[in-house]
């Protein structure tokens, strides 16, 4: 590729721009959980073990009102599998 007249190699692949060390594919984020509902009160541990042998990693809370913002934020506490949570009001509550 020539801009301005200056050639550019451009045949780089994306893994020659990666650290080989770094494998995103392995690093996967559930972004938006609810596990603070009683839903998952009885069988909490399990359902973060079945997540973690699909292959994520961290989880994160999402607060819907006060109490469950709470919970969030004690269940986040509780374990390296949750990131912060996000504490939220929904405009309908």
């Amino acid at each position: 590729m020539k801009i301005a007249g200056v050639s550019f190699d451009v045949s780089v692949s994306i893994s020659q721009l990666i650290p080989s060390r770094l494998n995103f594919m392995s690093i996967f984020y559930d972004t938006h959980t609810h596990l603070d509902y009683q839903d998952y009160a009885n069988d909490l541990p399990e359902v973060i073990e079945r997540a973690g042998a699909a292959g994520i990693t961290k989880n994160h809370f999402i607060g819907t009102d006060l109490e469950s913002s709470a919970r969030a934020i004690k269940l986040a506490e509780r374990s390296r599998a949750f990131s912060p949570p996000s504490a939220g009001i929904r405009p309908m509550s």
